[in-house]
């Protein structure tokens, strides 16, 4: 079967971005506190902590939240190729959570804060470009069956958004959807940090687990 050329896409509109997250079992409050977590971690760490401490701390703080929003009827834990994601077997979709430099822009396209790693690669590798001339725009050669991988972005201002990216090199080369849940305006930043510690992850929260490959 020949792979499928699309012209990549992009949703902004909220009632299309809520009927994306509806269609696909996620939620705009959902990616918010994903979001939320992430951005407490960014803005919230001492000097004295290494200087990759903001963005490490957000990443793992994203990855609980993301597994501690959605795991249940939808999604299931996943580490299959050593990527920390959720997966959707009906959907044969995956979502993984990332740093970015700038989400929700449509002049520039997200780039992560940190390369990508083979395994990441490989789950994206399907998703190639064909470019016609020097001209844009870039059309996507999408293979029929293949796994639909979406990363949560969110930036330092608090901008979020689900994207579909290509992955080749270790960076993002392309994106074949993005959905534009918040430029990050909604953050009363004042109020973003807690005023008390943040509660640990409990101990006994018992998930579905999918084992790497």
């Amino acid at each position: 079967m020949r792979p499928e050329h699309v012209e990549p896409t992009i949703l902004d509109d909220p009632d299309e971005v809520d009927r994306f997250l509806e269609a696909n079992h996620l939620t705009r409050q959902g990616i918010l506190a994903i979001r939320d977590a992430a951005y407490v971690q960014m803005v919230d760490c001492s000097p004295l902590m290494a200087a990759n401490a903001p963005g490490t701390l957000a990443y793992h703080y994203g990855v609980l939240e993301t597994r501690a929003q959605f795991l249940g009827e939808h999604w299931e834990l996943s580490r299959e190729g050593g990527i920390e994601a959720i997966f959707n077997q009906q959907l044969n979709s995956k979502i993984v959570f990332q740093n970015v430099d700038v989400a929700c822009s449509r002049v520039n396209d997200p780039r992560p804060r940190s390369e990508k790693g083979s395994g990441a690669e490989r789950e994206c590798q399907a998703n190639l470009f064909e470019f016609y001339g020097m001209s844009t725009p870039k059309k996507i050669r999408i293979p029929q069956n293949h796994m639909a991988v979406y990363f949560i972005m969110v930036d330092e201002r608090g901008a979020v958004e689900l994207s579909r990216p290509v992955i080749e090199d270790k960076k993002f080369t392309g994106f074949i959807e993005r959905v534009f849940v918040s430029d990050g305006s909604d953050i009363e930043r004042e109020k973003a940090l807690p005023a008390e510690p943040l509660d640990q992850p409990v101990d006994d929260f018992d998930v579905p687990v999918r084992r790497r490959s």
